[in-house]
């Protein structure tokens, strides 16, 4: 089962959109998708912002719905002008940053 957490409604819609043989949960206030793309088992969830929600929304992914893999979609912090809608970054090294989220309510 691959698990696919977005932040943001819009960085999860369009995958649920394509998303066959659908079933919705809600777990502790947010609705996860099940279902299957491309043939493979899938699970998405829209966890709100910082790294407290998509830690959660993680161990739900893994706990209940047997995630083996988990990839957080959407800006995700882009920090550089080298990449461009669409892009795959895969990191190579990665630091602790906590944020003020107050701006997002």
């Amino acid at each position: 089962m691959i698990g696919i957490i977005g932040a943001m409604d819009i960085e999860i819609e369009h995958i649920n959109a394509v998303m066959e043989e659908k079933e919705e949960f809600i777990v502790s206030g947010a609705l996860y998708t099940k279902g299957k793309l491309d043939g493979k088992d899938v699970v998405t969830a829209v966890c709100g912002i910082g790294k407290v929600f998509a830690a959660m929304c993680a161990q739900t992914m893994i706990v209940k719905f047997g995630a083996d893999t988990v990839i957080n979609t959407g800006v995700a912090g882009g920090l550089t002008d080298k990449t461009d809608i669409l892009d795959t970054v895969v990191a190579t090294a990665l630091v602790q940053h906590d944020m003020d989220t107050t701006y997002f309510g």
